[in-house]
């Protein structure tokens, strides 16, 4: 009989130690078990977080393709303009120039038409004996170099 008290506390030590386990495996089941739950929760919430994430992205991406777009009509049409800018610049440059050797042609001309016309009054001065003479041609030659004066001045 001693010996089966003794297993019958030993037995129900071992059962008190499997009860208190047991309750222990409870507690820890029960805090995985809550873990989980919240782990779900969280992992629903990124989930969400990640499609809206991935929405912003694509609408993202769809702005910066057309912005890109945009940026590139603009070069364009800002490279016509430089090409467009330049031509006219060149051509400007030559009408410049040929104007300016126009210029020159007449100004050379102009200075040979009053070398001869000194020339002509010099002559006339020295040679004819005539003072109205000589008056009247230095008068139309005073006259004629305001008139190349003033088409020179205003004509440019």
């Amino acid at each position: 009989m001693e010996h089966l008290r003794n297993e019958y506390l030993k037995l129900r030590r071992q059962n008190a130690h499997l009860q208190k386990d047991f309750g222990s495996l409870q507690e820890n089941n029960q805090r995985l078990i809550d873990a989980n739950n919240s782990l779900n929760s969280t992992f629903d919430a990124l989930n969400h977080h990640a499609k809206q994430l991935s929405k912003t992205n694509g609408k993202l991406k769809t702005e910066v393709k057309k912005t890109n777009a945009k940026l590139e009509a603009q070069a364009n049409e800002h490279e016509c303009q430089i090409e467009a800018l330049q031509m006219m610049h060149t051509e400007l440059k030559e009408e410049l120039q040929m104007k300016q050797c126009s210029y020159i042609a007449e100004v050379h001309s102009r200075l040979q038409y009053q070398k001869l016309m000194m020339g002509i009054v010099d002559t006339v001065q020295e040679r004819c004996r005539d003072h109205r003479l000589v008056e009247d041609i230095l008068a139309m030659s005073d006259e004629l170099e305001v008139l190349i004066d003033g088409t020179a001045g205003g004509g440019g």
